[in-house]
């Protein structure tokens, strides 16, 4: 029988290196962040001499910040009037369904991870938790329904737009899921759904 130790790669060598075959620049208009890195001497090593500015190597890779959650406060001062005792203050800001927690933002990028990206609601209940924001699925799917409701004038116009043509073509290839909340081992079953056009 051949060893473990035999079939495992050598990786204690030198690290890999990624060719950059005809990259592309990066896009201009990502924000760049610039970090100077000093020489860690003042003086020639070789002679003593004064190091005097020669000009900079620039060289750019490419960062990935986390997405982050914060919470928008909300203040309304008010404003007495002492003469007549009246009370002035400005309206709320009118919410996408009477007290809901989310910003459009928030309910946008919900939208987007679900139907462009796939990502279930029950995963992106996970993912906020991590967060330290725990917030159920069923809060979620009711989010995505009020946010149909406020669509739905967009939807008509698309669906009208769509089928003015004397063809519509879709992609009815099915994507393997796992649902959640089925009797079994690995706490869900894949099942096979199909991506919706619109």
């Amino acid at each position: 029988m051949t060893p473990v130790s035999t079939m495992i790669p050598d990786i204690s060598g030198a690290a890999p290196t990624v060719k950059p075959l005809h990259r592309k620049a990066l896009p201009e208009h990502l924000p760049r962040t610039d970090v100077t890195i000093l020489p860690d001497v003042t003086a020639c090593p070789s002679c003593g001499g004064v190091l005097r500015d020669a000009g900079t190597t620039t060289s750019e890779t490419l960062d990935w910040v986390p997405a982050s959650v914060r919470v928008v406060r909300i203040n309304r001062p008010k404003c007495a009037c002492r003469a007549c005792g009246t009370l002035h203050q400005a309206p709320a800001p009118e919410r996408i369904v009477e007290g809901c927690l989310a910003t459009p933002g928030l309910i946008a990028h919900v939208l987007t991870s679900r139907y462009c990206y796939h990502l279930p609601l029950y995963r992106q209940s996970q993912m906020l938790a991590r967060h330290g924001v725990a917030l159920a699925r069923s809060t979620l799917a009711d989010w995505v329904k009020a946010a149909a409701w406020w669509l739905a004038p967009l939807r008509d116009q698309l669906m009208t737009h769509v089928c003015a043509g004397e063809r519509v073509f879709a992609d009815d290839t099915p994507l393997p899921i796992l649902d959640p909340g089925r009797n079994s081992p690995s706490g869900g079953v894949l099942v096979a759904h199909a991506p919706q056009v619109l």
